[in-house]
């Protein structure tokens, strides 16, 4: 899962070293809770950075390349520490003329739920789950 800063946040999954075998289900259920919530929430944070990266376009539009004003700089200006932020430039966030594609923080996640699933696949695989696999 992701903590909103592009770091991984591990807990529910790292709870699975501890779950007894007849809790499974149940902890599997808290990790779907868990990637919906992060989705939701990496939905949300991609909206607000598009919002950004397109203010920020039209800003070197306006002044030009050589008067452009970085978004940490600007923040910094107005008393926001936006060290942590996670903000493209617009292409990231535009559709192809083929396909809307993921958003960076939703595509990151994405990748990540992909590496956790695979990851209990194999993990279902080895103690003989057919129905996990």
């Amino acid at each position: 899962m992701d903590d909103g800063a592009g770091r991984a946040d591990p807990q529910v999954f790292n709870e699975f070293w501890s779950t007894a075998d007849g809790r499974w289900r149940a902890q599997l259920l808290r990790l779907t809770d868990a990637e919906r919530a992060a989705k939701t929430a990496a939905e949300a944070w991609d909206e607000i950075a598009e919002q950004l990266a397109a203010l920020a376009a039209t800003q070197v539009r306006t002044a030009g390349e050589e008067h452009e004003l970085e978004l940490r700089d600007v923040a910094k200006e107005i008393g926001l520490d936006a060290q942590g932020w996670h903000i493209d430039h617009i292409s990231a966030y535009e559709p192809t003329p083929f396909h809307r594609h993921d958003t960076p923080v939703v595509g990151a996640l994405a990748r990540q739920i992909d590496q956790q699933r695979e990851r209990l696949r194999e993990v279902a695989q080895l103690a003989g789950e057919r129905e996990l696999a």
